[in-house]
């Protein structure tokens, strides 16, 4: 990302809504893996396309309480994206390209990725 940031700018974020579905929509209902899957790869989809189908059988469900004022903050930002070149939403912070910024239910702000999932500890072990 950094590379590319250097020739265009780059909005990076996490998205990382624990209540996201996934058991039906992404992911077959059954088998029940038995664990929490949390937000998984494409688990987003559902909140800026809603009833997003990941295959002809599957339609996303509706979302309900602070996932779904979650995908409204979400789709403000790609509107404005896509009519300013800017991702930006009232009361939310300003998101500069390069900087992080974690999409979760209930709270959208900056973090550092590479503190958080601990990229120093793997990048000694790489």
């Amino acid at each position: 990302a950094a590379l590319i940031a250097r020739r265009a700018p780059v909005w990076r974020f996490e998205f990382t809504d624990r209540g996201a579905p996934m058991l039906g929509v992404a992911l077959p209902r059954s088998p029940d893996p038995g664990f929490e899957i949390g937000a998984g790869h494409s688990a987003e989809l559902n909140y800026l396309f809603p009833r997003f189908s990941n295959t002809s059988r599957i339609d996303g469900p509706d979302l309900t309480g602070a996932s779904a004022e979650l995908a409204r903050r979400m789709a403000e930002m790609l509107g404005s994206f896509a009519r300013d070149g800017r991702p930006v939403a009232a009361g939310l912070p300003d998101w500069r390209p390069g900087e992080p910024l974690r999409l979760e239910a209930g709270r959208i702000a900056a973090f550092d990725p590479d503190a958080d999932h601990h990229c120093a500890f793997w990048r000694r072990l790489y």
